[in-house]
């Protein structure tokens, strides 16, 4: 999950991926923003955003204006529950789509420009990363990323970055998508897309061979945006089209409108015209028999999930000594896809207040208030001010299976006698089903795809777009950084970028999660993208664990070279990982007709960072 509070230290009037006001931020009022895709955890502050300017791709733009999130308020004065729908339609005259490989500048205001390129991130449809140039300076916002060796290599075709590539000119910083780079992160290597993809197809030929070609159906748990290619090739290889909800039929299909329509996006999906004649793409809102594949949202009609004999899909980030790192919630994003329903729980009255109405209408069912009573009280422990509820089963137990999803207020009493449906009637875990393929498919990079990417453009200096406490930007990535010192001008992840001019002292008060280099590494030929360096291809020594937090010394500052510190060795870090990643897998791949709801992933320790939330 993105930590980046916004404003870029080189660009302060710009913000990128937050755009929250902060009344006490010190930082100049933002003149442009700009956003890398659509996943939530990037979108802060929209729902509310009215200027200035928002660049973004053309497939986003279009995206974003359909996205859809109900949120249910309680009222007890009138003892119902609210509910409201929230769009991000109103940003249509505030979205500006920018072509990608195109340098464009931008006018922030008279006499102030900024020159904006966006390049392909490979991470989702719409993604991108943002080259920065202005004012004697250049910095490059990576978003969400997944930089291969090949996409690194490419970098050097990239014309706007071939300066950066070649040496010509030096990046004063990266923003990197320190996803996978973070504090407690044993695997530094993960199997490419392309070889995913190819397990993938091995393992469903192998099971079209056994059960008879044509034969079995499908199901694919496509949870957020990053798995369209998928679908085409898996379309492609069992020559059926893929399933899909009308919500996410909308979604795909918004991005063959407008003027700035991405037909390179949407036409393997949705189709397109040829002439006099549509193209259909492997999208379809057709559920019928001769559909084999499937990618809808649970709960909304299709009843994929009830045939006993459908084979289910799960992509994983990575397997390491026999544990699968599952995929859900990594970086954000979980659950993009489907039509979110959230129960504000704003502050401690409403929690209490619902608790004692709880009390007065369950007085002869203790088991059952004991059950509501631990679920509130867990939602306050983890801090969540909205509680995500299962979209299939809420609506099953207030309109009693006819799923209205058009409600705009419920009685509370209604809501009480859902929420003792939802606790009493939770199935328990079942073994995991035989049916099942995963297969490796990581959206953000490995630590050592981030070195390689750092290796290729050299930068002054490195930031983390997601940061957790103990991270060492130093160590991670120092080796591979020219000509910089150490960073001083970072805020930290949860406060708003300072002026590039403070001072020193200030900063190092604060904590720096950033890093600068400290020596210059020898240069090796690389393939196609001119020059490598060849600490690039190597990891930092496992000896020294990423995960422990720094209690001598800030975040990303440089340790003395002669301290002496206790670190757990690496295979119990390993061990105590094992057991967690176990715990979570089996949470997911628990239920074969997708009640699951990911009430035991989502506050999984060390695999994310996500704000954890409470799902029923």
């Amino acid at each position: 999950m993105s930590t980046f509070p916004g404003p870029l230290i080189e660009f302060p009037y710009l913000r990128v991926d937050d755009f929250t006001q902060r009344p006490n931020s010190t930082s100049p009022p933002a003149l442009a923003c700009f956003l890398t895709h659509i996943h939530t955890d990037h979108l802060r502050g929209l729902l509310t955003h009215r200027s200035p300017f928002i660049y973004c791709t053309s497939a986003t733009r279009s995206l974003l204006l359909r996205l859809e999130r109900r949120f249910h308020r309680l009222n007890f004065a009138r003892s119902v529950l609210e509910s409201r729908l929230a769009t991000y339609r109103h940003l249509k005259r505030v979205l500006r789509p920018l072509p990608l490989r195109t340098p464009t500048e931008i006018e922030l205001c008279p006499g102030r420009t900024v020159r904006v390129t966006a390049v392909d991130a490979n991470h989702c449809v719409g993604s991108c990363m943002f080259l920065f140039e202005g004012e004697g300076r250049a910095v490059l916002f990576t978003g969400d990323v997944r930089c291969e060796k090949w996409f690194v290599e490419g970098l050097g075709r990239e014309p706007s970055l071939m300066p950066f590539v070649m040496g010509i000119r030096r990046l004063d910083r990266v923003y990197l998508d320190t996803t996978h780079a973070a504090g407690g992160r044993e695997v530094e290597r993960f199997e490419g897309k392309g070889d995913g993809v190819r397990e993938l197809f091995e393992k469903v030929e192998e099971v079209e061979r056994r059960q008879g070609r044509g034969r079995t159906r499908y199901f694919f748990h496509a949870w957020t945006w990053g798995y369209e290619g998928v679908l085409v090739a898996l379309a492609g290889l069992l020559g059926s089209r893929v399933h899909v909800d009308e919500y996410r039929w909308r979604l795909y299909g918004s991005m063959l409108e407008g003027e700035n329509r991405d037909l390179g996006e949407a036409a393997p999906l949705v189709g397109f015209r040829e002439g006099n004649r549509w193209q259909s793409g492997c999208l379809t809102r057709d559920d019928g028999k001769e559909v084999r594949i499937h990618a809808c949202e649970k709960g909304m009609g299709c009843e994929i999930l009830k045939d006993e004999n459908v084979v289910q899909i799960m992509p994983i980030v990575t397997r390491y000594k026999g544990v699968e790192y599952m995929e859900i919630g990594v970086g954000g994003g979980y659950g993009d896809l489907d039509q979110i329903h959230e129960l504000e729980l704003n502050d401690l009255n409403t929690v209490g207040t619902l608790m004692e109405l709880c009390h007065k209408r369950l007085p002869d069912r203790p088991d059952i208030l004991e059950k509501i009573t631990n679920w509130l009280e867990q939602s306050v422990h983890q801090g969540a001010s909205n509680v995500k509820l299962d979209t299939e089963a809420f609506y099953d137990a207030l309109e009693d299976g006819s799923q209205t999803k058009e409600l705009e207020e419920v009685p509370l009493d209604r809501l009480i006698m859902a929420l003792e449906r939802l606790v009493s009637e939770k199935k328990p875990k079942a073994a995991l089903p035989s049916k099942r393929i995963t297969f490796p498919y990581s959206r953000h990079a490995s630590l050592e795809e981030l070195r390689l990417l750092v290796g290729a453009l050299r930068p002054k200096a490195v930031y983390p777009n997601t940061y957790e406490p103990g991270m060492d930007m130093d160590k991670l990535f120092g080796d591979l950084l020219l000509d910089a010192k150490p960073d001083t001008e970072v805020p930290l992840q949860t406060c708003e970028a300072e002026r590039p001019e403070a001072d020193e002292e200030s900063c190092m008060k604060r904590g720096t999660p950033g890093t600068g280099g400290k020596r210059t590494p020898e240069f090796v030929k690389g393939p196609a993208t001119g020059f490598l360096p060849e600490e690039a291809l190597m990891i930092p020594s496992p000896g020294v664990s990423q995960s422990q937090k720094q209690t001598a010394q800030e975040p990303g500052t440089n340790s003395k070279p002669h301290s002496r510190k206790r670190y757990r060795s690496k295979n119990d870090l390993v061990d105590e990982s094992i057991k967690r990643r176990m715990s979570a897998y089996q949470a997911v791949l628990s239920s074969d007709d997708g009640s699951f709801t990911g009430l035991d992933l989502a506050s999984v320790s060390g695999y994310h960072n996500a704000e954890q939330e409470v799902e029923l």
